[in-house]
């Protein structure tokens, strides 16, 4: 990077850290809150809980859609750190507060993402009422959680739309899992019919972001998954033939194919 520097020069750890911190800290801090600041809105996202040393550490970071850096998706990342003592409604209301004041970006607020305690209803009330008096008007309030409410109507769709989907990227994953003679054998199919040589990935319904990624390795390994459950396993009269009737998780008409 640098051939004209000095081939003696050495940085300390100490040093060094201070350059992270005060020099590329914040200079990414600037590209992250111009970042935030282009965007509509955004949620502000708090917690706290007590250290090693025994601090109560308060984080707050940002999640907002970013149109620029990023390139169109949710960005999600921490904007400020705080060490207190007493963590009442109060204290924990001024520390947000400063926090969004000193980014200059409270107008932008569209909600707050908290979890249940009591002392987080009062930070939401209290919050809520500075908001409003600081930008004429409160800002959005979809429950005690607005994660779990949003992740609850999520689950509920795909309840609808996209069960079948869930189950079979499952069965297929558990098929495979710990199975290593059975993944050796699809292997070769694999190469036969020339998708990449990727193992499946586990979805978990309580998570349900994991399907999207679940379900396109599914999609990449059609052709290799047709070749194996519905040719060379239903004529090979081995344990894995007996196990694929138990699970039917591939079926002979269309469908049974994801």
């Amino acid at each position: 990077m640098c051939p004209q520097f000095p081939a003696d020069f050495s940085l300390g750890r100490t040093k060094f850290g201070y350059y992270i911190t005060e020099a590329l800290g914040s200079y990414f801090r600037e590209i992250f809150l111009d970042d935030v600041k282009n965007s509509s809105m955004y949620t502000c996202c708090f917690d706290e809980t007590i250290n090693d040393e025994g601090w109560k550490e308060l984080q707050v970071t940002l999640r907002f859609w970013s149109s620029s850096r990023t390139g169109n998706e949710v960005s999600f990342h921490h904007q400020e750190s705080f060490f207190i003592g007493r963590a009442t409604g109060e204290v924990l209301k001024e520390h947000i507060l400063l926090a969004l004041k000193n980014a200059d970006i409270l107008s932008k607020m569209l909600m707050l993402s908290r979890d249940g305690p009591n002392v987080n209803k009062k930070v939401q009330r209290l919050l809520s009422k500075e908001v409003d008096d600081d930008c004429g008007a409160p800002f959005l309030d979809i429950g005690s959680c607005n994660l779990h409410v949003v992740h609850n109507a999520f689950l509920a769709g795909l309840e609808q739309c996209g069960e079948r989907v869930a189950e079979q990227v499952i069965d297929f994953y558990s098929f495979f899992d710990i199975w290593s003679a059975r993944w050796e054998e699809y292997q070769q199919i694999q190469e036969k019919a020339g998708v990449p040589g990727h193992r499946f990935l586990k979805h978990v319904k309580s998570r349900w972001l994991t399907l999207f990624y679940s379900a396109g390795r599914l999609q990449e390994q059609l052709p290799a998954l047709k070749e194996y459950f519905l040719k060379v396993i239903p004529n090979s009269g081995t344990k894995s033939s007996k196990a694929l009737m138990q699970l039917k998780i591939v079926r002979e008409n269309s469908q049974g194919s994801p």
